[in-house]
């Protein structure tokens, strides 16, 4: 049995962590692969009694804000492979999802002596995709440590891989499409009344590069050429108040709802007319398949990779005007009837532990890199 521990800042609600919640439970109890989770969050979180109630090992390393817990963290974490090795039963793998901060992680899990180091790309931000110049530098040498000390590479699309894993061949690269539960998200068999006011869904953190500001701008424009709208944003961040601020000042307030953290999103899709997705850049957008599999149509940015489109997106440059426009187009339209359930049925849950673990016996039977031997 291979031994994996996985490396997620968190448990709560980002695509990451619904991602590493959703494939730990689907390898709970598994006959080849023993996970175990390592987060970088002190408080409780979100998933964390399912996950512990499957089964599934949740070690605390050390909290992670401002530049001096990054040390602190590092240490924890070599804490925590060298004292399995102690006990006789060391971890085979470590799966590090911290984005480009998996080289030191990589690095730290060399050092430890475990021989087979993942880095997983969930994100199409590219290493020179900022302003600053000391974020660029990092993030380069990030890559540099990835490149030394990796031994495998996951992405959640050829546009994550190829941002985060500029130096590795494609055919280097495993994709492994982030899953959904078939069982939660499945069609509405409502059609949506004319005549009512077009119920709009956002659902993703309240951040900077999911752009959640620009959707005020697009029910301005509604509002603008006589078309009833309602948009109900799911999920929080740091742009909450800010959002709120904007709608007031164009005299939105009543045309939005912040419903927070919800349980209850596929029935918000089921009720929903179409769901906007504006992100400057995403990795995958897992959101657009949910809303697909609940037969949701979907608008968003140019910023979002083709890959979770299985026939129902409509990917749009970020235009109000154009979204506006294309919302007056699709509503009362019902969903497009060239989906695709073959392609989305691809994206199930079990279809993504498959791949994952072919992944992890593919890579235990190939040994760890030349680059790096095993520690004794």
């Amino acid at each position: 049995m291979v031994k994996v521990l996985i490396l997620v800042e968190g448990l709560s609600v980002t695509g990451v962590e619904v991602f590493t919640r959703n494939l730990c439970l689907g390898l709970a109890g598994d006959a080849e692969i023993e996970v175990n989770i390592a987060i970088a969050t002190l408080p409780p979180q979100r998933y964390e009694p399912e996950l512990s109630a499957a089964g599934i090992p949740i070690h605390r390393t050390a909290e992670l804000g401002g530049l001096r817990s990054y040390p602190r963290h590092l240490r924890a974490v070599y804490k925590l492979l060298r004292a399995a090795r102690k006990t006789g039963r060391p971890f085979d793998a470590v799966h590090c999802e911290m984005e480009y901060y998996n080289g030191l992680l990589l690095f730290v899990s060399w050092l430890a002596g475990v021989p087979l180091r993942i880095a997983h790309s969930h994100t199409a931000k590219t290493a020179g995709q900022s302003k600053r110049f000391g974020v660029r530098l990092y993030r380069r040498c990030m890559q540099g440590l990835m490149r030394i000390f990796g031994t495998a590479f996951l992405a959640c699309s050829p546009a994550a891989g190829a941002a985060m894993f500029p130096f590795a061949l494609a055919k280097q690269i495993t994709f492994l499409p982030n899953g959904i539960d078939m069982n939660r998200f499945y069609p509405k068999v409502t059609v949506p009344a004319s005549g009512k006011a077009v119920n709009l869904l956002f659902v993703g953190r309240l951040s900077f590069e999911k752009n959640p500001l620009f959707l005020i701008d697009v029910l301005r424009q509604l509002h603008t050429i006589g078309m009833p709208a309602h948009l109900s944003f799911v999920g929080i961040g740091e742009l909450t108040e800010e959002l709120r601020a904007k709608a007031a000042t164009y005299g939105l307030a009543d045309s939005i709802s912040l419903l927070g953290l919800r349980d209850d999103i596929p029935d918000l899709m089921r009720a929903a007319d179409l769901l906007l997705m504006p992100s400057l850049y995403e990795g995958f957008g897992i959101v657009l398949l949910e809303a697909q599999a609940c037969s949701l149509p979907c608008i968003a940015s140019t910023g979002v990779p083709p890959t979770a489109d299985c026939g129902g997106v409509t990917f749009l440059p970020l235009e109000a005007s154009l979204w506006a426009a294309q919302i007056q187009t699709c509503a009362g339209n019902g969903f497009p009837s060239n989906m695709d359930r073959d392609k989305l049925a691809g994206f199930s849950l079990d279809a993504m532990v498959r791949t994952y673990r072919a992944f992890i016996r593919r890579q235990s039977l190939s040994g760890s890199s030349p680059t790096a031997q095993k520690h004794s």
